[in-house]
């Protein structure tokens, strides 16, 4: 399973103790059902993250909320006829056992929901940003777009400044070459010069 997710803690913890109960029990039967997806706060409300959102849940003074979309709710109409709901959302009330194993059921069936269902632009977006070059590659691409005569003279000054020290990296920043310390600062001892 996947670490659990600080502020999905924390949000439970906001709670009184019978309702974070109720909460970890819907949290670790979602979480049982989907071993690989990922925890996060979305809306405000814990969610489950696997090929985009899989199920939301929520506490509430008198019901735990719970959210597997209009599909994950269509398909299960009959059992949860008894409960209070709206088009993507149903209600346990917290007086009563929560019907766990439906839960599980309804999460397994949004997994295959969500798994027929191409990439996520989310996961688009991160490829995307993977294939970004690196700061080196950055300004490798910046000099070799010089003048001649500019880029010998910038080279130089690179591999001055890129051998004074280990922990010097560069980047482009202000649309040229720029140089930044990558190790722990040291106090400065007038003493030491």
């Amino acid at each position: 399973m996947t670490k659990n997710n600080p502020d999905v803690d924390n949000y439970i913890a906001g709670f009184p103790e019978e309702t974070q109960k109720l909460l970890e029990q819907v949290r670790h039967e979602i979480r049982k059902a989907a071993p690989d997806a990922e925890e996060a706060i979305k809306y405000g409300i814990p969610t489950l993250i696997l090929n985009g959102n899989l199920v939301h849940f929520a506490g509430y003074k008198n019901h735990i909320g719970f959210y597997p979309a209009p599909q994950g709710l269509e398909e299960f109409k009959e059992e949860l006829s008894g409960y209070k709901g709206a088009k993507g959302s149903v209600q346990f009330p917290i007086d009563q056992p929560l019907p766990l194993d439906l839960i599980a059921r309804i999460t397994k069936y949004r997994i295959e929901k969500n798994l027929e269902k191409p990439e996520t632009k989310v996961k688009k977006k991160e490829i995307q940003k993977s294939k970004k070059p690196s700061d080196k590659e950055q300004v490798s691409v910046h000099i070799q777009k010089l003048h001649a005569e500019i880029r010998e003279a910038v080279e130089t000054i690179r591999k001055i400044i890129l051998n004074t020290d280990q922990e010097i990296a560069e980047r482009i920043k202000w649309n040229n070459p720029s140089f930044y310390y990558t190790g722990e600062m040291k106090p400065f001892d007038p003493e030491g010069i």
